[in-house]
C-alpha cells in the first residue's frame, strides 16, 4: 500500500517526484470517495424522512384526519424551517427587550428581514 511507496529503495526506483504524485493522487481519491459516503449517508437519510412523511400522510388518511405530513423534498419544508428560525430570533429578542408576548406579525416579519439584511453588510 501506501506505507511502499514512503519507503527509501521504492522512491530511489520511481523517483520522488513520481511517488509524491501517487501519493497526492490517492489521497485525493480518498477524500473524493469520503464526500461521497457522507453525501449519500445524507441523501438515504432525507429519503427515508421522506418516506416517512409519505406514510404518516397515508396513515392519517385512513384515519380520517384530513392532514399532511411535510418532508423534507416538499415545497413547504424550507418555508417551515424558515418560519421556525424566525420565531426563535422573536423570541430571543423578546427576551431581550423584556417583552413576554411573542407576536410575528406581517408588519415584524418586515423588520425582522430588514435587521437580517444589515448584519450581512
Amino acid at each position: 500500500g501506501v506505507w511502499a511507496l514512503k519507503l527509501q529503495p521504492v522512491q530511489e526506483v520511481l523517483g520522488r517526484e513520481r511517488v509524491r504524485g501517487v501519493l497526492d493522487s490517492y489521497f485525493q481519491a480518498k477524500e473524493v470517495v469520503s464526500d461521497s459516503v457522507v453525501s449519500l449517508t445524507h441523501q438515504s437519510w432525507m429519503s427515508g424522512l421522506q418516506t416517512g412523511a409519505q406514510y404518516a400522510t397515508l396513515f392519517l388518511s385512513h384515519t380520517g384526519i384530513k392532514a399532511r405530513v411535510v418532508g423534507p423534498f416538499d415545497e413547504h419544508w424550507n418555508t417551515l424551517r424558515v418560519i421556525k428560525d424566525l420565531r426563535a430570533y422573536e423570541k430571543e429578542r423578546a427576551t431581550r427587550s423584556g417583552h413576554s408576548t411573542l407576536q410575528l406579525t406581517p408588519k415584524r416579519f418586515v423588520q425582522v428581514m430588514r435587521e437580517v439584511e444589515r448584519k450581512k453588510r
